[in-house]
């Protein structure tokens, strides 16, 4: 959601009455959320709406590893598997499908990572990463948001993985619906800007 503060700035500009309401749903009530028209939007990496919805692909995101800079670090931009297996880490358990995928990528490979820390969304990751020793693997554009200060190290993961398609996913019965035209065009001009940061 690290495209919220630019689209909070956006409609408080065009449309300063429009009230917005982020709200995490399982994956498995989006669809009939969107049905009953309770979401007028679902936006993230959910395959499993493609087949069911309309839906516009926004961009495909790696994924990265972040630390706090210190120096018993390795140089470059890559973590070898030995070092990423010996770290300790933070782990996001989003409802989104992507950070459920992202473990079952690693595991699938035979790589398990030592969770010192479980958390339910980003927001505190800065905060611990500065103040421990601790690796949280995460989407690269957040990652360099969250780096502004430069004070955290992000290496390429050590193992591939496929890329995280994120989507804007609406029921087809508002397609046409003019309010969510207008608002599905808004979200999209934001997260086009989002992807060349």
């Amino acid at each position: 959601m690290a495209y919220l503060p630019a689209l909070c700035a956006a409609l408080q500009e065009a449309a300063p009455r429009v009230k917005l309401l982020v709200e995490p749903l399982p994956v498995e009530n989006i669809e009939e959320a969107l049905r009953s028209s309770r979401l007028d939007f679902a936006l993230g990496n959910l395959p499993s709406l493609l087949p069911r919805t309309r839906h516009s692909l926004f961009f495909e995101e790696s994924y990265v590893c972040m630390t706090r800079k210190r120096d018993d670090l390795p140089a470059g931009n890559t973590l070898e598997l030995e070092q990423f297996l010996a770290a300790s880490h933070v782990q996001v358990r989003s409802l989104e499908h992507s950070h459920h995928a992202l473990d079952d990528a690693l595991r699938a490979q035979g790589v398990g990572r030592n969770i010192a820390l479980a958390l339910p969304h980003f927001v505190a990751v800065p905060d611990v990463l500065a103040a421990t020793n601790l690796l949280a693997t995460l989407p690269e554009r957040l990652a360099h948001i969250l780096n502004r200060g430069d004070a955290f190290r992000i290496y390429a993961l050590p193992v591939p993985l496929p890329k995280a398609a994120v989507t804007m996913h609406w029921h087809e019965h508002f397609h046409d619906d003019e309010g969510v035209t207008w608002m599905r065009g808004l979200i999209s001009r934001i997260l086009a800007a989002f992807t060349k940061t």
